[in-house]
């Protein structure tokens, strides 16, 4: 049943570690992974679906050169140099209490008394527990070096080991399923007897056990699946190291063993390097240590801290679902970043210290501000995080046991995930994934900056493979490349003027001698939700109104022109003044294709553009603008939906609707807007209906995933809002009577 080396042979050690970064509950198998999903969005005829992975809630430095922490092998080990059995007379019988039996036999590995023994150091024997059965496990708190209890479910195989010199051993086991180890002296008491186990997350996880054992004093080996409620086995490598005897130099804090000398008073075990030095870290945020300079370096010590100054609670910092530190001393760092980029944080703890991380904006608000967190079940575990952070801002690294009434030594570094490769003059990738910008003014230019050269008289090439701009009022000459008055009515700077006082007003125009100024984009202008405009020529007329009222603004094309109207407020702001467009196509020679009507105020001045609808070609022609006399609305109040007598419809005030069969104003239904959403727990339904509520919202195209297209503008919306109580998957699905779409969003008045 097993595989054996010679002593002189080497233990063989895997290369490279799995990934630790989930963590595990002591009362839950975590042996199969959940899928997770991003937000999302569907829209299909009748039946609409979406998944939500939702969070509840809403200095001095050392000699240590940061880019050591790239050479730092992750070790999953304990040590328990502490641990003495030299008095312990190891009890061989069986869990139901048998009497003693000599265990020297080759055995078969099934209980303590026919234990599989490892006959010499340097030893490497291979084995399969799937065939046996869950006859041993260990309760919580009962072994040294693991918070929780392990085993349960799980078959177990059992070696022995009689050491033949009093010396440190390391035994490590790597196995094809989650696995734990652990030692006792007695297998009938293994909660009073219990060495040290050691369980690090995952399969393939390796893990390490350094033990103290006495000349001619057996002890119990097991190799256990972790699980308490599923039967994890299968095959695995067992190793047990040669005998090694603990020295203990000054000023270092290795013995040798893979344990842990004392350091001085005032110094802290640097377990990188091995020497005691000077830690830094504050007790408080108020008294952190300041991170200057990249890349950093330090070693600290919790246990030195004042005090328990902080933790985290359960589900609100990613990476820390179980929450850390309370009960446990922190050391605390201050950092502001000097640029807006991607940074990779790292603890390396002391053999035995069970460390945790975590990153806040706030100490005093951390559940609020909690940007990041990372914590490996295990002591002596490193902690890595790598996170996104903003330029100028001030972070707080906290740096605190994992559980309760933890502290220990640590070494903390920071550096950039990816050092940019920006240089001044250079511009584009700067192989971290970003971009290298220019400064103000210039282009970049096939990876090079380059500063236009323009006087603002001259047009054309400005030397950097783009156009000078001409200023407004004025317009490039291609002939001469010279900036020139431009026409009247090419520009908003210079439009053709149309008297109020003289309405209704006629005007025939043209835009075959314009030039391409003014475009709107996708949502900019109300009643249309694309965009046009973009390659074509266009004039420009200022209107300003007599009085407050209605006003009827109407395009007539003539020939084969297609145009498309709108009217803005500010000529350089269209998207934040446009006060609504139309593009229809049009008919008949001189009837009309595009019509607006809209309520102006007196006092403002009002830019009708007519523009040709093409974005890649130059669609111009003639045609009749008709601006109609003042228009003052005649409705009955309380009523709604009719004909206002200027083109409109009698709508109703601020806060109430029009309800479509009694066409009376009613008070808006709750759940019209995101600040009067209707409340709904998980796993619950709802009904409504939005034939009650207003058009809030929409969705631009490629904006919510699920979605390619825009949807939702034109169309009244009603908003529920969730608040899970875990993180996890929410299917959310919609049935309608109409052609519905579903979208979710965490803020409301930024969508996108």
């Amino acid at each position: 049943p097993v595989d054996a080396v010679q002593p002189n042979e080497d233990i063989q050690e895997p290369d490279s570690l799995p990934d630790t970064s989930s963590n595990q509950d002591a009362s839950t198998d975590i042996d199969s992974g959940d899928s997770q999903s991003d937000g999302s969005a569907t829209d299909t005829p009748n039946q609409d679906t979406l998944e939500l992975d939702t969070t509840p809630g809403d200095t001095s430095t050392s000699d240590v050169e940061a880019d050591s922490f790239e050479d730092v092998e992750l070790q999953d080990s304990i040590s328990t140099n502490d641990v003495s059995v030299e008095d312990v007379k190891p009890d061989t019988s069986g869990p139901d209490g048998s009497e003693d039996v000599e265990a020297t036999m080759p055995g078969d590995g099934q209980t303590c008394q026919s234990a599989y023994q490892l006959k010499s150091a340097e030893t490497i024997v291979t084995g399969d527990t799937s065939t046996f059965e869950p006859t041993f496990s260990f309760a919580a708190g009962e072994c040294p070096g693991e918070n929780g209890g392990w085993g349960l479910a799980s078959p177990d195989t059992v070696y022995t080991f009689t050491p033949e010199t009093s010396a440190i051993y390391t035994f490590s086991l790597e196995a094809e399923f989650d696995s734990v180890l652990y030692i006792v002296t007695n297998c009938a008491q293994i909660g009073s007897s219990c060495l040290a186990a050691n369980d690090v997350i995952g399969v393939g996880a390796v893990e390490t056990i350094s033990l103290e054992l006495v000349e001619d004093v057996p002890v119990f080996i097991f190799v256990d699946g972790y699980s308490n409620t599923n039967a994890l086995g299968g095959n695995y490598t067992l190793s047990l190291s040669a005998p090694c005897t603990p020295q203990c130099v000054e000023g270092s804090c290795w013995d040798g063993c893979g344990g842990v000398c004392p350091c001085a008073d005032g110094l802290s075990c640097n377990p990188i390097n091995g020497l005691c030095e000077t830690g830094v870290g504050g007790d408080t945020c108020e008294q952190a240590s300041v991170i200057v300079d990249l890349p950093f370096a330090a070693l600290g010590d919790t246990g030195g801290s004042n005090a328990d100054s902080y933790s985290v609670a359960s589900f609100v910092c990613d990476g820390l679902s179980l929450g850390a530190g309370y009960g446990s001393k922190d050391s605390v760092f201050r950092f502001t970043p000097k640029k807006t980029t991607t940074y990779k944080f790292a603890v390396k703890p002391d053999p035995g210290y069970d460390v945790s991380l975590y990153i806040t904006g706030d100490c005093s608000a951390i559940s609020a501000t909690c940007v990041a967190g990372a914590d490996d079940v295990g002591p002596g575990l490193q902690e890595n995080l790598t996170v996104s952070l903003e330029e100028g801002v001030t972070y707080y690294v906290v740096v605190d046991g994992a559980g309760p009434s933890i502290s220990g030594g640590f070494a903390i570094g920071l550096d950039y995930e990816c050092q940019t490769n920006c240089t001044e003059g250079f511009c584009g990738d700067d192989g971290c994934g970003g971009i290298c910008p220019c400064t103000d003014g210039e282009t970049c230019i096939v990876g090079t900056c380059c500063s236009p050269v323009c006087d603002g008289t001259s047009c054309g090439d400005d030397g950097c493979g783009g156009a000078c701009p001409c200023a407004p009022g004025t317009i490039c000459n291609p002939d001469q490349a010279t900036c020139v008055e431009a026409a009247e009515g090419d520009q908003c700077a210079l439009p053709f003027q149309v008297n109020g006082d003289a309405l209704p007003a006629l005007i025939l125009g043209s835009t075959e001698d314009a030039l391409n100024d003014y475009s709107y984009g996708l949502n900019q202008c109300a009643g249309e939700v694309s965009a046009w405009g973009a390659g074509s020529a266009d004039v420009a007329y200022a209107f300003k109104p007599p009085v407050d009222a209605i006003y009827e603004i109407s395009l007539s094309p003539f020939a084969d022109f297609d145009p498309t109207l709108y009217v803005v407020t500010d000529c350089l702001d269209i998207a934040g003044t446009c006060e609504a467009a139309s593009e229809e196509l049009p008919g008949a020679p001189g009837q009309k294709a595009e019509v607006l009507t809209l309520a102006l105020k007196s006092d403002t001045t009002y830019f009708i553009i007519v523009d040709g609808f093409g974005n890649d070609s130059n669609v111009k022609g003639t045609f009749q603008l008709d601006i109609s006399a003042a228009c003052f609305p005649e409705c009955t109040p309380g009523l709604c939906g009719g004909d206002d007598g200027c083109g409109g419809v009698c709508g109703c005030g601020e806060g109430k609707l029009c309800h479509p069969q009694t066409q009376a104003c009613v008070a808006s239904m709750g759940g019209n807007t995101c600040g009067t959403a209707t409340s709904v727990p998980p796993l619950s339904a709802a009904a409504g209906d939005t034939s009650l509520a207003q058009d809030d919202y929409g969705v631009d195209p490629g904006v919510c995933p699920g979605l390619d297209g825009d949807g939702g503008y034109g169309s009244a919306d009603h908003a529920y809002s969730m608040t899970p109580n875990v993180t996890g998957v929410y299917p959310i699905t919609l049935e309608s009577e109409f052609d519905g779409i579903l979208y979710a969003v965490k803020n409301c008045a930024n969508v996108a």
